[in-house]
């Protein structure tokens, strides 16, 4: 069984980012959702094969809105519409959470694991779980399938 939703507990994103690139290595199609510039993620982590998706709330018409779990919803859906076993990967997920709320970061995971389902593909997320607390970090935790570096 291909591994759905897969959290790394992590101050950086390194972890994540090297699983990423070996999924993408293994000639799986990817879709990184980043805070962080595309150029600053393909030469920091050599993954100029892969979409991007940029998590901005200053309006830019190529970003999605950090507050719009839909959207974010939306482009995954879309990028599983349209490739095999794909594999995603969220670097700011820390974000997702200050900008919306545990809840409804959850609510979002399920939304996400249900456009998966049957699919083969894969949701990543690097987050340091230390910036929560121990409540919601354990409902976090109960909304993947896999948690590396606890």
């Amino acid at each position: 069984m291909v591994r759905k939703l897969v959290l790394f507990n992590e101050i950086k994103p390194s972890m994540s980012f090297e699983a990423f690139r070996e999924r993408i290595s293994d000639g799986d199609l990817g879709l990184c959702i980043t805070r962080r510039s595309t150029s600053q993620i393909v030469s920091a982590h050599d993954l100029d094969d892969v979409e991007y998706r940029n998590l901005d709330s200053e309006g830019r018409t190529d970003a999605i809105n950090p507050d719009d779990l839909d959207r974010i919803v939306d482009a995954i859906e879309t990028f599983v519409a349209e490739n095999e076993n794909p594999v995603f990967l969220i670097d700011g997920f820390d974000f997702l959470i200050a900008i919306n709320s545990v809840d409804e970061v959850a609510k979002f995971l399920q939304r996400v694991r249900g456009t998966l389902e049957g699919r083969g593909g894969s949701l990543m997320v690097s987050l340091n779980l230390d910036t929560l607390d121990s409540k919601e970090s354990t409902k976090i935790i109960g909304c993947f399938d896999e948690v590396e570096g606890l």
